[in-house]
């Protein structure tokens, strides 16, 4: 008897410590994942901001892309270094394909389709280059540059819905 009633004496301080304790760590564990919950959705949250600042800039960078490979802005911006049409018909589509290379990273931010109309576009700029710098009609730099500048109608055209396309997919994040 002598024997229960010890093991009952230690049994039952440590059962009431063990329940306290279980009720202490209970609450404290719950009190942190709500902690937790909440940092977690300001995370979230921030990251979302983050994430449409991040997109609104590379739409921005975009609308300047399509400004510098403006076909006539190309042209009037890079000056002739000879009469040679073949050496400016590479330096224009040098200058082209650097602006696109500096923007390649903005394809993160924005849709596929967008992204192919930008590379299509760029593609048609370079196609337009290279068949007027084709024709035997030019023969030197400076008529390359004056036929490419009365051509730029046709570019712009296509530089406008992209800029078109770009407006709309921003309206797509903002709203």
């Amino acid at each position: 008897m002598d024997f229960i009633l010890q093991l009952i004496a230690y049994t039952i301080p440590a059962l009431i410590t063990a329940a306290v304790a279980y009720m202490s760590f209970s609450k404290l564990l719950v009190n942190q994942s709500k902690k937790d919950l909440f940092l977690l959705e300001k995370l979230r949250t921030q990251n979302t901001i983050d994430l449409q600042a991040l997109k609104l800039q590379a739409f921005e960078r975009l609308i300047i892309l399509i400004e510098r490979i403006d076909l006539k802005k190309l042209v009037l911006r890079i000056n002739p270094n000879s009469e040679d049409k073949t050496l400016y018909q590479i330096n224009l589509i040098t200058h082209l394909e650097q602006e696109f290379d500096y923007n390649v990273s903005q394809q993160v931010y924005v849709s596929n389709e967008l992204w192919q109309i930008l590379i299509q576009t760029k593609n048609d700029i370079i196609a337009l280059i290279q068949v007027t710098s084709a024709n035997p009609n030019i023969t030197n730099a400076t008529q390359l540059r004056q036929t490419l500048v009365s051509q730029n109608l046709q570019i712009e055209q296509k530089l406008e819905i992209v800029r078109q396309a770009i407006k709309l997919e921003v309206n797509t994040i903002t709203k």
